[in-house]
């Protein structure tokens, strides 16, 4: 289940998918924006596809890395539970015409552009830290965001072999 913004107690109202580019100045105001902002920076070269080239919207590997990136840094890690969002996500459903990836895919999405989830998801968690009143000092540590988007991508992989288990 997709937890809610602590700001707002709802779901982010804007679209995982990417919008236009923006410039260098901008400066993300929600998480979707930093993973937005984080995935643009992505080269394209360094994500493999896990789907066919014209596979639909949803398919496509940037969109793939924005909705895991953003999946993850809420907490939400298993596969099955990020498919089933997309499912029941009105907008996302529209915006891709009804087409989204299993939890297969998401699982092969991972295991294979693991390094540029880790990227996204630690810009994403370097955004929620500073809008969340932690000290400066703090949010500078790099490293410290790099080894939670370590670990979360771990709790991703633990939490698959859970479901894949209770099969």
């Amino acid at each position: 289940m997709i937890n809610l913004d602590p700001a707002t107690k709802c779901r982010p109202s804007r679209s995982l998918l990417l919008p236009p580019g923006t410039d260098a100045r901008h400066r993300a105001t929600s998480i979707t924006e930093a993973v937005q902002d984080a995935v643009r920076r992505v080269n394209d070269n360094d994500l493999r596809r896990v789907a066919r080239v014209d596979a639909g919207l949803a398919y496509q590997p940037k969109i793939l890395l924005s909705i895991v990136a953003y999946c993850y840094a809420w907490e939400v890690y298993g596969s099955e539970d990020i498919e089933g969002w997309m499912r029941r996500d009105a907008l996302f459903r529209k915006a891709c015409r009804g087409e989204f990836p299993d939890a297969r895919l998401l699982r092969s999405f991972r295991r294979h552009n693991s390094a540029a989830i880790e990227q996204c998801l630690a810009a994403a968690l370097r955004w929620l830290a500073q809008n969340s009143g932690m000290a400066p000092e703090m949010t500078a540590d790099e490293d410290r965001f790099t080894a939670e988007a370590q670990h979360r991508l771990e709790m991703a992989r633990f939490i698959d072999c859970l479901e894949l288990d209770g099969d």
